[in-house]
């Protein structure tokens, strides 16, 4: 199987897209948990003894802790640090608004959009994060929902800059 050059350029790109989300992944799981077993540990020793722990209540309350850390996490880090999630920072990707192109210009609404939909990607199934692979501009649903695109390019300029 031959790769032309759009794909060999897009590759890398893809790829940081993945790494990304990976991170984000691991932050908001990694965190929701901890919480979530601090909170089960709080109740257990300093509530009354007669406790009895119902884990479908355990789980569901996992759920929404997962889900208020989920859309939380992605709105507050959009919204405050430039578009850019910490999983984004690593990667040296980030959010650029379609109306103004500036990366540094993600407003409130937009980020609530892109947090909504990712949140909306992943309750009904990580196959919807697969979306950037099969359109032209790489353009995942989140981007489609807040007009915005993702771009390394605008983010490394800027450092080169910078230095």
């Amino acid at each position: 199987m031959r790769f032309g050059y759009q794909q060999k350029r897009l590759a890398p790109f893809m790829l940081a897209r993945i790494k990304s989300w990976v991170i984000d992944h691991f932050m908001i799981f990694t965190f929701s948990t901890f919480v979530q077993f601090s909170l089960f540990s709080f109740y257990n020793e300093f509530i009354h003894q007669d406790l009895i722990i119902n884990w479908p209540g355990f789980f569901t309350a996992y759920q929404i802790n997962l889900s208020i850390f989920y859309l939380a996490y992605f709105f507050f880090m959009n919204y405050f640090f430039q578009g850019k999630t910490i999983g984004q920072v690593f990667v040296g990707i980030g959010s650029i608004n379609n109306s103004n192109f500036s990366p540094k210009k993600i407003s409130a609404w937009s980020s609530a959009q892109r947090s909504c939909a990712n949140y909306l990607c992943f309750k009904l199934g990580f196959i919807l994060f697969l979306i950037p692979l099969f359109n032209k501009k790489n353009l995942s649903l989140a981007d489609f929902i807040s007009q915005t695109h993702q771009s390394y390019s605008a983010y490394k300029v800027e450092q080169k800059e910078a230095a």
